[in-house]
């Protein structure tokens, strides 16, 4: 499937700001970085999917973080993500959650210019 995204975005002449997917129950984030017109182009791909149910086993995210993608960040328990967008830059955020407390847990941004 990401062969076809990549062929679709490289004939089209654009890629995407970021990926979100939300079937794991947990929160992990990967950054791939992709080549257009010349460009590096970093593209975090984000899991999000503890609100409904928190617990699922995740790995842990590895000292050497090397490789394309890069595994970036994971949480395991309850949690959900918060996008904040403006003309220029895109904020995820994503927080982890208990009983009485909800706290951020990993954040990133992407310059959209």
């Amino acid at each position: 499937m990401l062969a076809d995204i990549d062929d679709a975005c490289t004939k089209a002449g654009i890629m995407p700001d970021a990926f979100f997917s939300g079937h794991a129950h947990s929160i992990q984030r990967y950054t791939r970085t992709v080549q257009l017109a010349g460009r590096s182009i970093p593209i975090p791909f984000v899991v999000t999917g503890c609100g409904g149910h928190g617990g699922q086993r995740v790995d842990p995210v590895p000292t050497n973080k090397s490789g394309n993608p890069v595994y970036e960040f994971s949480y395991e328990g309850w949690g959900y993500t918060t996008l904040q967008i403006t003309a220029n830059a895109m904020k995820i955020t994503s927080h982890g959650v208990d009983a009485q407390t909800s706290r951020v847990i990993d954040t990133t941004s992407i310059n959209l210019v």
